[in-house]
Parts: C-alpha cells; structure tokens; sequence
C-alpha cells in the first residue's frame, strides 16, 4: 500500500515556487542540521564571520563578556550600534528553518526586535517582533520558509524598532543556535536539499524511512508509520 501511494505521488510531482518566509516563537524543527551554542566564545574573540555547527554568524565587533542562563557562553557582542547580526549557513545552502533563542543588552522584556529574510540578495519579507524574554526564560525565535541568510537586530523599546534606526540597536545575544526542517511544513518535502521538488526527494525520503531514521518521522509522533509517508505527500503536494 505504501509503494501505492508513493506511485501515485509521483504522478503529482511538480516544481514549485518558493514559500513565503514567517517568523514564530517557540520550537519547530524535528530534524536538526546544525547548531552552535557559542560555548568557545570569550572575550575578546572577534565575532565577524564566526563559524560553529554549519553556521556563520557575523558581527564586527568583539565578544563581550557575557553568560547565558545554564553558565555557559552566548553570541553576545560588545556594542550593537552599527550593524545588524548576519546569519548565514556555512555550506551556501538555503534554510528552511532556523531557530535560536534571543535577548538584548537592556534585558528589555519583551525585547523588541527587528528581522529581514533575504534570497539571493533579495528581500523575502521584514519583521517587526515583540518577543517574550527573561520573564519566560529566553523562549525560542524562529524563522521557516526559503531563505539564505537573517539579519537581526535589537532594541530597547518599540517606538526605536519600529524606526529601523541604526543609531538605536543595542548588544543582541543569541544561544542555541540550530537550523533544519520542520515536521509538515511544505520545505520538508526537499527531502535532499537540493532546493527543488523532484523524483530524488522521494528517493531519499524512502531511503531514509527504511534505515528508520528519525528524519522520516514527517507527523512528529515518535513512530515511523504509513502516516509519515501520508505526511510526507501531502508536503510535497504543498509545494515549497
């Protein structure tokens, strides 16, 4: 019945056009493909085109001297004035999904924050984000959709943010930092990464649900079932 329904899939099978980026808070992604929790930092690392888990994170300032909650390092630069923080994945590749948990300088709660999502150079979309922090113990942000790099900034009030003024960015801190592919969403469909929707999609995912990885668990139940390949269908079908 399985062989049945990934027939019929093929039949379906298209290119599709890149998603719309979003942002959200809390964590999404099941399966990881990198991540950098900035523990070797210390000050005075430079932090321009740091490089840890498949990422790179870039500021061109120092690391200041700065601790998360559980007592190890975060990306915390030294002065946040002058540019936004740029993340990008090391390989080149696009994100379908990144994920870290984030807070400023001021430990303003919440912290305002502002994001763009580029393509290609282009702009994806811009948020503006009021996002909880201390209070509720530095709650993930993320980002899913078709994008190759963040750029993000901090602030210490709404008024200052909405503005986009550079003049107002304050020192923004990140941990935790990891990026991969959410359970239903539409990019997981890209099962190979590759950017496009194509035969070798499924390839992969069937190969990946015979070793009975994880990364074929598509409805996030903990179980590798004829749901999963339902799952993973109905994802391609979407479209990324």
């Amino acid at each position: 019945m399985v062989k049945g329904i990934i027939a019929a899939a093929l039949f379906a099978f298209a290119g599709a056009a890149a998603g719309q980026v979003e942002y959200y808070q809390g964590t999404q992604i099941i399966r990881e493909d990198g991540f950098a929790n900035f523990n070797t930092l210390k000050y005075p690392d430079s932090i321009l085109n740091y490089q840890e888990g498949g990422l790179i994170v870039s500021m061109d300032h120092i690391e200041f001297e700065f601790v998360q909650m559980d007592g190890t390092a975060s990306y915390y630069p030294n002065a946040g004035d002058t540019e936004m923080t740029i993340i990008t994945r090391a390989d080149g590749e696009n994100f379908q999904a990144l994920e870290f948990q984030v807070w400023n300088g001021w430990a303003t709660d919440p912290n305002y924050v502002w994001a763009e999502a580029y393509l290609g150079g282009e702009l994806q979309a811009s948020f503006d984000i009021d996002h909880p922090s201390q209070s509720q113990n530095f709650p993930v942000l993320g980002f899913k959709g078709r994008f190759d790099q963040i750029r993000i900034a901090s602030y210490y009030e709404p008024s200052v943010r909405d503005a986009h003024d550079p003049a107002g960015y304050q020192a923004i801190a990140m941990d935790n930092m990891r990026f991969g592919t959410i359970a239903g969403d539409a990019c997981y469909a890209d099962f190979d990464e590759d950017g496009e929707l194509s035969l070798f999609d499924f390839l992969a995912y069937v190969n990946s649900f015979n070793a009975g990885s994880d990364d074929a668990d598509c409805d996030g139940d903990g179980d590798l079932t004829l749901f999963d390949f339902l799952c993973f269908v109905n994802a391609f079908n979407a479209g990324c």
